[in-house]
């Protein structure tokens, strides 16, 4: 398969820093709604990229601290295990790193929720003499056509501050049906 780069080259400075995130406001949310993809997200936070890469909807919602969540359409022909997702995702993210360095990834399968399958990543990111844990959480669905890969990430001091907020993308998350579905397009 062949895997989208350039969002990692947006998602690396994200790494590095830990503190001054602020509580997900579920309660005011947002709504994403574009092409064949709706979802609800916390007033707070923003979209950032919204892009097709090669016939791969991507795009990430941003917090105002630095956990991020990206949101991948892929067409039948690009699917693939969450769990080979997973991993690819994390080798590349760690290669793509300019300083620092992680280590310690631990992929652990949680119970599915709201129709996703669900993997967690625990790892450490080592900058500068400083180790940050950090949780990395992987959701896959299927729908017609394709399938719907969400990553959520955040470091493990502030999982608490944004937990609804990936909770509340999730459970919203919807891929409305289409005939081109039927041709392989996200």
């Amino acid at each position: 398969m062949r895997f989208p780069h350039a969002f990692l080259l947006f998602c690396v400075p994200l790494l590095f820093a830990s503190c001054g995130e602020p509580q997900a406001d579920v309660a005011s949310h947002r709504v994403y709604e574009k092409g064949r993809l709706t979802f609800q997200y916390p007033g707070n936070w923003k979209i950032g990229e919204d892009q097709n890469l090669e016939g791969i909807l991507h795009l990430t919602v941003e917090t105002s601290g630095d956990a991020i969540v990206i949101v991948q359409l892929y067409p039948s022909k690009l699917g693939q295990p969450l769990e080979e997702f997973a991993r690819e995702f994390a080798k590349v993210a760690g290669e793509e790193l300019p300083i620092g360095k992680v280590t310690g990834s631990k992929f652990t399968p949680l119970e599915k929720s709201g129709g996703f399958d669900v993997l967690q990543e625990d790892f450490t990111l080592q900058l500068l003499g400083e180790k940050i844990p950090h949780v990395r959480r992987y959701f896959s669905r299927g729908f017609t056509g394709g399938c719907c890969f969400l990553i959520c990430q955040v470091a493990v001091e502030d999982f608490g501050k944004v937990e609804a907020g990936f909770k509340q993308v999730a459970a919203s998350l919807k891929v409305k049906e289409s005939p081109a579905a039927d041709a392989g397009a996200p």
